[in-house]
């Protein structure tokens, strides 16, 4: 092999073999970031459990809406005694039939309540959609950026192995020595271990990824071709960016309950009366008399006050906690934008470097073989494709794990999802446009 077919191999190998690769084994199932999301979704207990928990404040809104039992309660009087009440000729029977009955509104405010709380599941539903969504995306790209560093140090290994074999021809013509061989042949070597670490690291984040919905991890690839394009442009984020994520509509639901709690609360320092009816019968004459009676607690302590402050207070607090959730996400976002942009920028600065240091490299390639430069040369030309290569596939990482996080912070997987039916069985998935 002629020194002129190493640079061949190298300028064609490096740049096209580090991001694209040759594809899975057939056995493989070869996965988009999409298909992820949805196999996670329609994996997962968690959604399964959050839905059952809006089951449980279903059926509080219907234990909410229902008004107090009756009491049935019967008295015998005068059925033993002294003097002409001996025995139980004087006996009375009275047998009463009572009702408690809700003042302020009580009933329908219990009822709002317990749908609001009942919101606050859906919301909560949605939260953990997006949670979700967000480990398998960030899951994705650790396995799309293993298997592409992978392609890169196997391309690599496979370069170092052929300019290793063209040095040796060289040492035979009595071009080069057998110390340049030695070099190639370690250099080669520790291109080999690297290749052996990074098969070892993709394992490690698939099986990351397939545990997300309890796939076996050697039956599960990704599209790293696919999944490391950059976008023509960054998209702007702004405060208004936010505004519509779960993570503050969720404050507001809570709000909306605290609301119908401190109403409930008020309410119930309203007193509640009961009224009784009922039939006497006298065992001396044998009549029956109707009887009828009403009782209310007097508010002379219990007025419920300490109740409705700390109802008051909570939606206060409430209040504050969602203006600083805001500021939270609004200062996440700008991080995360921040870092996008600045991988962004250094991608797209790297990959013009990339293709001046082939250039470079093939040059050297050229002057070597004339005599004009050493193997030297060409290792520290090789070297800093490399490390130009490696620092591009960190960058092109950094930027999709920061659209993860975007997206999270944005909820651009929420603007179509509907939570299915608490009846149904197996949740119903929806995956949002593509974030990159």
């Amino acid at each position: 092999m002629t020194i002129f077919k190493v640079a061949a191999h190298a300028a064609l190998g490096v740049y096209a073999g580090a991001v694209l690769w040759s594809g899975p084994a057939e056995a493989e199932l070869t996965l988009t970031r999409d298909e992820v999301i949805r196999r996670v979704l329609e994996a997962s207990p968690t959604l399964e459990a959050a839905r059952a928990r809006v089951a449980e404040y279903e059926a509080a809104i219907l234990q909410a809406d229902i008004r107090p039992n009756p009491t049935v309660g019967a008295e015998l009087e005068n059925f033993t005694g002294t003097g002409p009440f001996t025995g139980l000729d004087r006996t009375e029977l009275t047998v009463t039939y009572a009702q408690q009955f809700e003042r302020g509104n009580k009933r329908s405010l219990r009822t709002k309540l317990a749908r609001e709380e009942a919101r606050i599941g859906e919301g909560e539903w949605h939260i953990q959609r997006l949670d979700l969504i967000h480990t398998a995306e960030k899951a994705y790209v650790d396995v799309v950026a293993a298997r592409t560093r992978l392609d890169q140090l196997t391309t690599q290994a496979a370069i170092l192995k052929d300019i290793e074999g063209a040095i040796r021809a060289r040492m035979e013509a009595g071009k080069d020595s057998e110390l340049a061989v030695q070099n190639a042949h370690i250099r080669y070597l520790n291109a080999s271990n690297l290749v052996a670490n990074a098969e070892q690291e993709l394992m490690a984040a698939k099986v990351s990824l397939a545990g997300l919905w309890g796939a076996d991890a050697t039956a599960v690839s990704v599209d790293a071709g696919q999944g490391f394009k950059l976008p023509a442009a960054l998209v702007p984020m702004t405060e208004a960016s936010v505004a519509g994520s779960p993570d503050l509509a969720i404050w507001d639901l809570r709000e909306a309950a605290l609301e119908a709690s401190l109403s409930l609360e008020k309410a119930k320092s309203v007193q509640d009366p009961t009224v009784r009816v009922g039939v006497r019968y006298h065992q001396d004459t044998s009549d029956v008399a109707a009887v009828a009676g009403v009782s209310i607690p007097l508010a002379l302590y219990d007025t419920n006050q300490g109740n409705i402050r700390r109802a008051r207070a909570a939606v206060s607090r409430n209040m504050y906690e969602r203006a600083d959730r805001e500021r939270t996400l609004i200062r996440q976002l700008g991080l995360a934008h921040a870092r996008q942009r600045a991988a962004f920028t250094a991608a797209r600065q790297l990959s013009g470097s990339l293709q001046a240091a082939e250039d470079a490299k093939a040059l050297v390639l050229e002057r070597m073989d004339k005599g004009a430069a050493s193997y030297l040369d060409v290792f520290a030309a090789q070297s800093l494709l490399a490390d130009i290569e490696t620092q591009r596939i960190a960058a092109l990482t950094q930027f999709h794990l920061a659209q993860a996080d975007i997206n999270r912070l944005t909820a651009i997987h929420s603007t179509d999802a509907t939570m299915p039916a608490t009846t149904m069985s197996g949740a119903e998935v929806q995956v949002g446009p593509e974030g990159n």
